[in-house]
């Protein structure tokens, strides 16, 4: 397996500019490469109600006439405030998917029970809604800021993020992002951008940006990408989302995005562990810095992949074994100790 040059740039401080946003937050109480088969059989899948991707030739249904909206309108989430307690607990951050609400984002992913035994903090910040009325991330040029905004949404979920910290008992070390299609590739933005917050990511149908020297995070970030290697919207093997006529920035593959934060993570093994998972294909990557790891799991499915038992015992199983270790202090020799 080829690997690119290692990534170990130290980035300036980001500056915080706070969207003026409602903040949603959703609490639950205490309580190595696969081989990938050419098929003739591999599923359609065109995005669906949850994440509809336009692909090349089809058109905006007649329905969608635009409507106006604020730039900085956000659809608001829920506040469930159950006693947590004072024992610090893993933080995820649920991303939703283009066109997703803050609800279904998190009956999507069946977390909800998975929280409640497992004593997890689930918030579910929203994106802001586009010319037709879907709220969406803008995550890189290839998704999905549709009418070119420009809407700051790294600052407001840095924003987001850090208010849960300073709300609930939050073990700092485990903030990991779940963040499905749109979602994904936001989940992937603030990994490159705000890693001293971000210590790990679960991205499900969705890549990083193009470009490498896009993503230069400060420390290293964990990674569970979960791919469907028939999706026809956002391909395994990479490409360009297609609206309309027009093709967007294009992406890479599922794979060169594994084997990017490897890489950057500094993986001391070359090839992944592999193991089979539901009839895909799982490997894993341990030994990174700072006791980070990376993941991968390849189904045979579409872009909406099924978030089944399974995927969501997989998930547990990586938000109960990420933590990222303390940042070491700098040295003597460069400076006062």
């Amino acid at each position: 397996m080829r690997f690119l040059s290692h990534h170990r740039k130290v980035r300036s401080a980001l500056v915080l500019a706070v969207c003026a946003a409602t903040i949603g937050l959703v609490v639950a109480p205490r309580p190595g490469a696969a081989s990938i088969p050419e098929s003739a059989g591999a599923e359609e899948d065109r995005g669906g109600r949850q994440d509809p991707v336009i692909l090349r030739g089809e058109s905006e249904p007649e329905s969608a006439a635009p409507v106006e909206a604020s730039s900085e309108e956000r659809i608001p989430g829920k506040l469930l405030p159950p006693d947590l307690g004072d024992r610090e607990r893993p933080l995820i951050v649920l991303l939703h998917s283009y066109s997703g609400r803050v609800e279904d984002v998190v009956n999507n992913f069946a977390i909800g029970q998975v929280a409640v035994t497992s004593g997890w903090i689930i918030v579910a910040p929203a994106g802001l809604t586009d010319a037709l009325g879907r709220p969406y991330w803008n995550a890189t040029p290839t998704c999905c800021d549709r009418y070119l905004r420009g809407n700051d949404d790294v600052s407001y979920l840095r924003q987001f993020i850090t208010e849960a910290i300073e709300r609930y008992p939050v073990d700092p070390s485990r903030v990991i992002v779940v963040g499905l299609s749109n979602g994904a590739f936001m989940a992937y933005r603030l990994a490159c951008d705000i890693s001293d917050l971000v210590t790990a990511v679960v991205a499900i149908s969705g890549v990083e940006p193009w470009d490498p020297s896009a993503c230069t995070p400060s420390y290293p970030v964990s990674v569970l990408h979960v791919h469907g290697i028939y999706d026809r919207a956002v391909s395994f093997r990479g490409g360009s989302l297609s609206v309309l006529n027009e093709v967007w920035a294009p992406y890479p593959s599922a794979e060169e995005t594994v084997r990017r934060w490897v890489d950057r993570n500094g993986c001391s093994a070359e090839d992944p562990i592999t193991t089979t998972h539901t009839g895909g294909q799982a490997g894993f990557w341990f030994g990174c810095d700072l006791g980070t790891s990376v993941r991968y799991i390849w189904l045979p499915q579409g872009h909406r992949v099924k978030i089944d038992v399974s995927l969501v015992s997989s998930i547990k199983r990586f938000v109960d074994h990420v933590a990222r270790a303390p940042v070491p202090p700098p040295s003597c020799a460069v400076g006062p100790c």
